[in-house]
Order: structure tokens, then sequence, then C-alpha cells
């Protein structure tokens, strides 16, 4: 093999190489995008079960089939069915929000999750509510009763910063929290924003209702 035919022959061999490994950097990069959605906290009902976990497998199976449709209508859905085990019908409803600043891939993985872990945490549980940072899921036997708010759970990381000023950093909360209901009532049902506690410290917020919520109920919020 002449010099500048083996030169081409080895720059081509080397040219693959690179070519091989920059796919194989791609391939690792693509599949590694795939976050792993946040917990935070789940909440089961302590009396009310069911008799047989069939029927809640059937329940959030049939929303792991469909809960792309619940995402882009963003609207409660209902489960009937019967147990046998107790020769009654019952009826479950269920909600689900994704935070609106992630995409709808962020909300398939973390509903996903949800409903997975959901059923490990709460097994025969007729109610149970589930957190994620980018997601919630609930289920219940009951009547969604929105101005009760219940059940709820305090997601207080318990992180206390004692150089800050309580009275000046709740008095920066709460004119924070009111703007951004006064935003989410008017607007899109979902509002953020920030508020400065000192000339180093802000607090940030966010602020979202459930699409079901008419704008009546929404202004309901202002107690929190």
């Amino acid at each position: 093999m002449t010099a500048p035919k083996y030169l081409l022959h080895k720059l081509t061999q080397l040219l693959s190489i690179c070519l091989c490994v920059m796919m194989m950097n791609l391939l690792t990069t693509t599949t590694t995008t795939k976050a792993t959605p946040t917990y935070t906290t789940t909440y089961c009902t302590n009396t009310n079960t069911y008799a047989s976990n069939a029927i809640l497998v059937h329940f959030l199976s049939r929303f792991s089939r469909h809960h792309r449709y619940f995402f882009t209508s963003r609207t409660p859905w209902y489960y009937s069915g019967h147990n046998f085990a107790t020769s009654k019908s019952i009826e479950l409803k269920g909600l689900t929000l994704c935070r609106r600043d992630v995409t709808a891939t962020v909300c398939d993985q973390c509903l996903t999750a949800a409903v997975n872990e959901i059923r490990i945490r709460c097994p025969d549980k007729a109610e149970a509510l589930i957190w994620y940072d980018e997601c919630f899921l609930r289920y219940t036997n009951r009547y969604f009763d929105v101005e009760k708010i219940v059940p709820r759970v305090n997601l207080d990381d318990g992180d206390v910063d004692s150089s800050l000023d309580l009275g000046r950093f709740n008095q920066s909360l709460y004119r924070l929290l009111n703007r951004l209901v006064t935003e989410a009532v008017a607007a899109k049902k979902v509002a953020a924003g920030e508020a400065v506690v000192t000339e180093w410290k802000k607090v940030h917020g966010l602020m979202q209702c459930t699409d079901d919520l008419t704008k009546r109920r929404k202004s309901f919020a202002s107690v929190l």
C-alpha cells in the first residue's frame, strides 16, 4: 500500500472511531437526561380501606394508560367499579396537577412515578395523595370538597435561617402570597414571583390552582 493510500486508510479508521465515540456520548447524554422526579411526601387515610387491592390496582392501571389525556384535559377524572367482597358499587375520583413550568415529558415521568409509588405507600387505601416537586396525584372515594382543602400536609423542610428578622420575613411573605393570589385568579390560574426581605435575602413563591376551580373558588386561596 502506497503512503498516501495508507495515510487515507488510517485517517478513515480514526474518523470512524471518533464518530463511534461521539455517538456513544450522545446516547449516554440522551439517556441521562431523563430526570427522576423529586419525591416530597405522601398522605394515606388511616380508616377507609378496600377489602381487595384489585380495585385500586385496576383504577390506577386505567389511569396509567390514559394519564396523558388527563394531563391534557386538566380536569378531575372518575372511575366506577364493583367491590365483589362487599357486593357494593364504588366510585373513585382522581385529580392530577403538574407545575405549569415543567414540560409535558417531565409531567408524564412524574405522574408515572406517582402512580407506581402510591401503590406501594398506600395499598388498599380508599383515599391517598402523593406529592412530588413537579406534580401531585390524588384519588378519593369522597366528593372533592374544594373549600375544605383537606387532607393537607405541611411541606416545611425544617430549615430555619436564624439571621432573618421573623417579623420582616412574614410581612414580605404575606405581601408576596397576596399578590400571587390576585395574579393567579386574574390570569391563568398560576403565578410566580419573589419579594425582597433584606438586601441579601429574597423569598420566592409559586401559586397554582387546579383547572376545575371557578374564579370564585380560586379566591378562597387567599385564606392561605
